[in-house]
């Protein structure tokens, strides 16, 4: 599935979901819970390392219908023909879509959530696009389930939820970053979040920016991927300097010039020195986003690629070139997003010129994509949206 550029919104989802469910179960939902996808602006690789990040929701939505039930049972649009049913009482990892909503399901049982459920997902975020459909299913399946049980949980706490079985039951040692994106993003802003703190902060994001992102036809699968290798690569990096810094908390504490000092075996050098450039470069992003100097940020934005592509070893070739034909196309800048081994490329734009460099970026990439027989395409001029509990 390509991204496109039709418009989406939270009630053309929520009538999808709504008519799905009723196609499945022969009646309609009691609730639909929404949740949009998310951006990262500048700061990757680093929220499992307690450093800075800058995500922000945007209009890609994935959409949660459900009502009580003897027992769970799940059905996706996307995935048709691969309904899953399971006991509440023996959930466990099945290896297939539903293992996202099956993960902060059990996490609810164990708190006490009772009866079962029947739920039907609707979405418009492409798995493995980088915009975080993972995160959005799990958020979106936790307030759906909350509804019909008559219980709240508050933000955060849902973001944490979700976090945790993304960690224990799907087993990815991911960090908070694109939960809080979905549950927590305010329109026109985005979130500068401490991952050590957990602090959150808006970031007024200026009139004159339009974000593009492009699709690399290349799914990412965290999952069996050498992604779980960058955060045991980082805490085996912190282990070591903190023989030199005894009450160092996380790497982003250390200056560049201490990180050198410590001269950290390979490939541990080059991952920490990622992770405290980029916490610096996010920094340096907000007071970007604050002056409106776009061209300043776009630099930040390559130099944050060409570190994933050097020190992290996320990259591939076809982001790589994804990356400079957005830039040839007219974009201040332009990096990986999300995780990296695949998925989009985030492109900073000025809004005037947003639609002439879409048609550029498609253009070139379409003998490209039919050669490799690959689905892509371009979402000109993403919205920042509010958050599934912004």
């Amino acid at each position: 599935m390509s991204l496109s550029s039709s418009a989406v919104t939270r009630d053309s989802i929520t009538t999808r979901a709504s008519e799905f469910f009723e196609s499945r179960y022969g009646r309609p939902p009691e609730t639909i819970a929404v949740s949009p996808g998310r951006i990262n602006i500048i700061g990757e690789h680093v929220d499992y390392a307690g450093g800075l990040c800058l995500p922000a929701a945007v209009d890609r939505y994935l959409a949660v219908a459900a009502a009580p039930g003897r027992q769970i049972q799940m059905a996706s649009e996307l995935f048709a023909g691969h309904d899953h049913i399971a006991d509440r009482n023996s959930i466990r990892p099945t290896g297939t879509w539903a293992d996202h909503p099956l993960g902060v399901l059990r996490e609810l049982i164990a708190g006490g959530l009772e009866g079962g459920l029947q739920m039907a997902v609707v979405s418009d975020i492409p798995p493995g696009s980088g915009l975080s459909s993972s995160a959005a299913i799990g958020v979106a399946t936790t307030i759906a389930a909350l509804e019909i049980a008559g219980r709240e949980m508050e933000p955060y706490e849902v973001a944490r939820l979700c976090r945790r079985s993304e960690n224990e039951f799907l087993g990815v040692p991911s960090g908070l970053m694109d939960e809080v994106g979905c549950v927590m993003g305010k329109e026109g802003m985005a979130l500068l979040f401490h991952a050590d703190t957990e602090i959150v902060e808006g970031v007024r994001l200026p009139p004159t920016a339009a974000w593009l992102v492009c699709q690399s036809g290349i799914e990412h699968r965290l999952r069996g991927s050498a992604y779980a290798d960058r955060p045991a690569e980082a805490a085996r990096a912190l282990k070591l300097a903190r023989r030199t810094y005894p009450g160092l908390r996380s790497l982003v504490e250390l200056e560049p010039a201490e990180l050198e000092k410590l001269r950290l075996p390979p490939p541990l050098d080059i991952r920490a020195r990622h992770i405290v450039g980029e916490t610096l470069r996010v920094r340096l992003a907000v007071a970007c986003l604050e002056a409106g100097n776009l061209e300043a940020l776009g630099q930040l934005m390559i130099t944050s690629h060409r570190s994933l592509a050097r020190d992290m070893e996320v990259s591939l070739p076809e982001l790589d070139r994804l990356v400079d034909i957005m830039m040839e196309a007219g974009c201040h800048g332009a990096r990986l997003m999300g995780a990296g081994f695949g998925g989009a490329v985030l492109g900073l734009v000025s809004a005037d010129m947003a639609d002439e460099a879409t048609e550029v970026v498609t253009e070139r990439l379409r003998p490209a994509l039919a050669a490799a027989r690959r689905g892509g395409g371009v979402i000109h001029r993403v919205r920042v949206v509010t958050g599934a509990l912004g």
